[in-house]
């Protein structure tokens, strides 16, 4: 197994920032190897419920496709073979994201007041509140998963930032009032410090289209994957 797992990381090594979801969910043991061969990599990540697909070729795609029985979520890391494996399943595309991967081992935090609290199931109401989405079962499970934190300056609520089930740092979210004010920058620091503290790799994942997103990220010191990642889900009817 241990020789196996060192052949998939060192495909995978060959472009770290675009496989970084498959490179963290393996070395955490969040995954099970589905298919592999010298050009493909498909693993299950089981937090997410997700299948992850990085390949060279597409003659690998359609074997390593044949090996699943049932269909399933898929982040396909080239873009170049989702409208296969989205035919293939029945599936759609959802979104386009560039991976962003923070590799520096350590991060300096400016403290001007703000005081962060990972939320609890106590404190499900605040985030039901002051949170803005429409998946409140995810934002729920999130907190369950001692996975969302929340910013406040003098006992005032200015956002939330957390860690998605994929592992990627997201939810970074602030109080319309507190837009300009810097704090996407801090909540972004301070989540990456999170991972630094835990031996994660920081890293997110970015739309295509969030060029604001893309420049905080690309100042704070992430690098960006040279080319976009497609996540494809069930259709929906």
């Amino acid at each position: 197994m241990k020789n196996e797992n060192y052949k998939v990381m060192k495909f995978l090594e060959r472009d770290r920032i675009a496989n970084i979801t498959l490179i963290e969910s393996i070395k955490h043991n969040h995954s099970e190897t589905i298919y592999q061969d010298s050009e493909c990599v498909l693993i299950y990540d089981i937090p997410s419920e997700t299948m992850l697909l990085s390949s060279k070729s597409m003659s690998s795609v359609v074997k390593a496709l044949k090996v699943l029985k049932e269909p399933a979520d898929f982040l396909v890391i080239q873009k170049e073979y989702w409208k296969y494996v989205a035919k293939t399943f029945e599936l759609e595309k959802s979104a386009e994201y560039y991976q962003a991967v923070y590799d520096s081992k350590k991060i300096h935090l400016v403290n001007d007041g703000e005081y962060y609290q990972l939320l609890k199931e106590d404190d499900m109401f605040l985030a039901e509140k002051y949170y803005q989405t429409q998946n409140k079962q995810y934002l729920y499970a999130r907190i369950l998963n001692s996975s969302l934190w929340m910013c406040s300056v003098e006992n005032k609520i200015v956002g939330f930032v957390g860690k998605h089930d994929d592992g990627s740092i997201g939810m970074l979210q602030f109080l319309p009032e507190c837009r300009g004010l810097g704090y996407g920058k801090k909540l972004l620091r301070f989540i990456t410090k999170v991972y630094l503290e835990r031996e994660e790799t920081p890293y997110s994942q970015i739309s295509c289209s969030n060029e604001g997103s893309m420049y905080l990220h690309k100042n704070i010191g992430y690098s960006l994957s040279a080319d976009t990642v497609i996540w494809l889900t069930s259709k929906c009817f």
